[in-house]
């Protein structure tokens, strides 16, 4: 496995790591036509905006010992926490607003690997925690879902 980011595993696998970049790609382009600022992909920085935060990869149990040949085939999906930065709390939380609409109103988007299912997540409070300790945030209001290739 390689480490990417802060918290995502990818395994080894050219063609997994397209497609699952592919799923954020499409789901940066869905936010990116409807809302009104930067929709970015990484660590929030300094610049207002909307960032997609990789998390985690879930990979179902029973294909983990699936051999390196067949990497391109396996089903995963992948967490990505939608963090706002902006100029005040009202702002930050109109743009999870727009982006949960977004996400509602077209849930399954295209790509070159098949369709991408965009699903909202409900955490808990203790993993809400995890997160943004293991991320090194200071803890705010966010919006999490999987993307879930098919």
């Amino acid at each position: 496995m390689r480490r990417i980011g802060y918290a995502a595993h990818i395994p080894d696998g050219e063609g997994y790591i397209m497609s699952l970049k592919h799923s954020l790609d499409a789901l940066q382009s869905l936010l990116a036509s409807q809302l009104p600022c930067p929709v970015i992909s990484g660590r929030p920085e300094q610049s207002l905006g909307l960032y997609l935060f990789p998390w985690h990869i879930h990979q179902p149990t029973q294909l983990r010992a699936i051999g390196a040949s067949e990497s391109t085939h396996r089903p995963c999906s992948l967490s990505v926490v939608l963090l706002p930065k902006a100029d005040s709390v009202v702002t930050s939380l109109d743009l999870l607003d727009q982006a949960m609409a977004a996400i509602q109103a077209q849930p399954v988007q295209t790509t070159v690997d098949g369709n991408v299912h965009i699903l909202l997540d409900t955490w808990s409070a203790e993993t809400m925690m995890q997160f943004f300790t293991a991320a090194g945030l200071p803890l705010q209001c966010a919006l999490a879902c999987e993307l879930r290739l098919s």
